[in-house]
């Protein structure tokens, strides 16, 4: 979840960006693809060490 330590960073250091209501929908749909590659990769995971 690399964009999302990132942007929370971001926030920590510069305080909230101002966004556009475009822009704040791109940047949830990044987050949100982001939360759900982890939860692939988790299931990926599981399922090779469950065939050993």
């Amino acid at each position: 979840m690399r964009f999302t330590r990132y942007y929370s960073k971001l926030i920590r250091t510069q305080g909230v960006p101002q966004l556009s209501v475009d822009q704040h929908a791109r940047l949830m749909n990044i987050i949100s693809l982001e939360g759900r590659l982890a939860e692939l990769e988790s299931i990926k995971k599981s399922l090779k060490d469950t065939n050993k």
